[in-house]
């Protein structure tokens, strides 16, 4: 072909067609939060995240006591390696509490709990609505001060699970009530 002739052929460029927005499933919405990775793959067909519940930041308060003792320590006893040394026990509580409210996890779907907590030892449970015999909350004098409480579910077979600073513990309990409730009108009527 020279360059004076012309390709039988024309090429058109064709503009992909427009995708229609999708919709995201309930599990995917959680997918930014690092601790809620696993979650989604452990869902049911059918199944939908309801409430993630919020970690408090109250989780640090005993880390920001001993800071404060260590900057006292350290100021008013300055030829003294004892602040120093409380300083470095509170960067330590500080990866622990860090560690710890990654793990820490309390998820609640249309047909189960999900726990995760631990840092060593990672503990993850799943409890159906129909093994839940009661969700109570537990304020310390501190979750009182901050506004965090822990989360306990009693399930059948005398299981007891406490997660602990929970920043929406009421909110959380009063869905799963919810919940429980409306399972409880489903199954007692079939």
């Amino acid at each position: 072909m020279t360059d004076n002739q012309t390709p039988n052929k024309q090429t058109k460029q064709v503009k992909a067609p427009k995708q229609a927005k999708q919709t995201v499933p309930p599990h995917k919405r959680f997918q930014n939060r690092q601790s809620s990775e696993g979650i989604h793959a452990l869902l049911q067909e059918g199944e939908e995240i309801l409430r993630v519940a919020t970690i408090h930041p109250g989780i640090y308060w005993k880390t920001v006591a001993v800071g404060i003792l260590a900057l006292i320590l350290i100021i008013n006893i300055p030829t003294f390696n004892l602040g120093i040394f409380v300083a470095f026990v509170a960067f330590i509580m500080f990866c622990l509490a860090t560690l710890y409210k990654h793990f820490l996890l309390l998820v609640l779907t249309n047909r189960r709990v999900f726990l995760r907590h631990g840092i060593l030892r990672v503990d993850t449970i799943q409890i159906r609505h129909s093994r839940i015999e009661s969700v109570e909350t537990e304020r310390t004098i501190m979750g009182q001060i901050l506004g965090y409480a822990s989360v306990v579910i009693m399930g059948t077979g005398s299981r007891n699970t406490a997660i602990p600073f929970i920043a929406d513990a009421l909110a959380f309990r009063n869905e799963l009530d919810e919940c429980l409730n409306t399972y409880e009108d489903t199954h007692a009527t079939s």
